[in-house]
């Protein structure tokens, strides 16, 4: 069981934080905004970094020392936040429907229901589907292996080998091994190819 920081810890590795250290959380702030994109509401990089600090000296959030360093810890809380923020998102998506006395009218009166008047998707939407049914079987085989999430991630939001490996401070052959890893789960993950 690890140890927590306390307070004063805390208030101190805060204080610590150095120019390189709050570019490369920036850098992290940045790339998870980008990432979750409209869930983000409007919060920039400057926010998400802002939130965690907060949590973590507020008592919301506990930093494991033992665990990981201080920046890792803020790190983790930035993800958490920002997976917070898509989970609101998707919870206002799937509100209750609409009851028919709640349908739009026309002006004689009669009821006009949006579904029945929706236009079909532009073409190339089942391959859209497909795509991101793709990726989100890659994200449930590797959900155990957060470095394969951290770099696919990375990817999404179109980073290089190089930033990505700046971003979360490892050197490109540990970059390099957790790609291999990639790699080789996804014919486990679609013996029939990706795109069949």
């Amino acid at each position: 069981m690890g140890r927590s920081a306390t307070d004063a810890e805390v208030r101190e590795a805060v204080g610590s934080l150095t120019d390189t250290d709050l570019a490369r959380l920036g850098s992290y702030a940045w790339w998870r905004v980008q990432a979750i994109g409209k869930a983000a509401r409007g919060n920039k990089r400057e926010d998400l970094l802002q939130e965690a600090i907060v949590r973590t000296l507020d008592g919301r959030r506990t930093w494991n020392r033992s665990a990981v360093d201080f920046i890792g810890h803020l790190i983790g809380v930035m993800r958490s936040i920002a997976s917070e923020w898509v989970e609101s998102l998707e919870a206002e998506r799937h509100e209750e429907p609409l009851l028919e006395s709640e349908l739009v009218g026309n002006p004689d009166g009669t009821a006009v229901n949006p579904f029945q008047s929706a236009v079909l998707p532009a073409p190339g939407f089942e391959k859209t589907l497909e795509a991101k049914d793709s990726v989100s079987a890659i994200r449930d085989f590797f959900r155990d292996d957060p470095e394969v999430l951290e770099i696919m991630e990375g990817l999404a939001a179109e980073l290089k080998g190089p930033e990505i490996c700046e971003i979360l401070g490892i050197t490109r052959t540990a970059y390099e091994t957790v790609m291999r890893r990639l790699r080789r789960g996804l014919p486990k993950i679609f013996p029939e190819g990706i795109y069949p």
